[in-house]
């Protein structure tokens, strides 16, 4: 019997798998993950641990050789690869295919949970997987407007843009990083009987975070800290440089003059001609990029709309360039 006599004969069985395929192809339609790049799975985890203020050699000999050996242990690790800087250590572990990477990151936490004789400064060590993302739009900020109201319109974009769902992960591109400039009047430094390294260790004590030991309660530990100055001008402007027996004091903005600006970079980003700065809004592990897109076109649609005129007036334009 062909599948047409089949069908004609048994329209009573034909119509009934015809509507469960309608019907499977509807639920699956609609619970289909959408995206551009296939899904892979992450074999990283990264250990980062601070260690306020220490020099590079002493971070690796004191800090990032211990971790590397306790990671090490681990069979199923198949590269180790530790990255040292001032004050800071990551050590990424890369571990084999098919090794699950909730069951890698919690083998970690136990090795690094029992590592002993941690230099007294190192407070929080943060184990966590690597996810890879993928860029699934970008916005752009350009007009021939003024670099720090660019940049400081540009981060509240990316902060409005974090509360929306899906979208967790944004980098900011075309922006100089912020800097705190201080400029020493050698007139008033001499005055008060000041050099410049007595100015730059009290500013440097001043703002540097150290770790005051923990707290134990019935129920929980709590990490005490000592923080810093606030990284602004007017703050570092009261950083107190010098005190007399009698009360007195000399502060830096006595001595020099304190400004907020950027780092000096060769750095240049334009869009039709003008100056722009970007957000690229990326997708990770199994986000739906196609969502993530129609939050953020949304959200750029109804910001130009309510900020037309302040668009205009300030000669800036706002609008996404990548849609996936």
């Amino acid at each position: 019997m062909s599948l047409a006599a089949f069908g004609v004969r048994k329209h009573v069985v034909a119509n009934l798998v015809m509507f469960a395929l309608i019907g499977a192809g509807l639920i699956f339609g609609m619970t289909l993950r959408r995206e551009f790049f296939p899904y892979i799975e992450s074999r990283i985890v990264m250990i980062t641990a601070p260690y306020p203020g220490a020099a590079p050699d002493e971070v690796e000999s004191a800090l990032a050789k211990k971790i590397e050996d306790k990671v090490a242990d681990l069979t199923d690790v198949e590269e180790i690869t530790s990255t040292v800087s001032e004050g800071m250590v990551s050590v990424m572990a890369i571990f084999y295919e098919g090794v699950p990477i909730d069951r890698a990151v919690a083998d970690v936490k136990r090795e690094i949970d029992s590592l002993q004789d941690l230099p007294d400064g190192v407070d929080t060590i943060t184990v966590d997987k690597l996810m890879p993302n993928m860029p699934a739009i970008i916005v752009a900020l350009y007009g021939e407007i003024d670099e720090r109201t660019m940049k400081n319109f540009i981060t509240q974009v990316r902060d409005d843009l974090l509360l929306l769902p899906e979208i967790t992960d944004i980098s900011l591109g075309g922006d100089r990083g912020d800097e705190l400039r201080v400029e020493v009047r050698p007139e008033r430094m001499l005055e008060h009987g000041l050099s410049l390294p007595v100015i730059s260790d009290q500013i440097r004590a001043a703002m540097i975070e150290l770790p005051g030991g923990s707290v134990r309660t019935s129920t929980s530990t709590i990490s005490v800290r000592s923080m810093g100055v606030v990284e602004r001008a007017e703050e570092v402007r009261r950083i107190v440089v010098k005190a007399s027996g009698d009360g007195g004091v000399v502060r830096v903005g006595d001595v020099a003059e304190v400004s907020a600006g950027f780092i000096d970079a060769e750095l240049m980003t334009r869009y039709e001609g003008e100056p722009t700065m970007t957000l690229t809004v990326f997708q990770v592990g199994k986000q739906d990029v196609i969502k993530i897109a129609a939050y953020v076109k949304a959200y750029i649609a109804g910001a130009t709309g309510k900020r037309s005129s302040t668009n205009r007036a300030s000669g800036s334009n706002l609008q996404c360039l990548k849609g996936k």
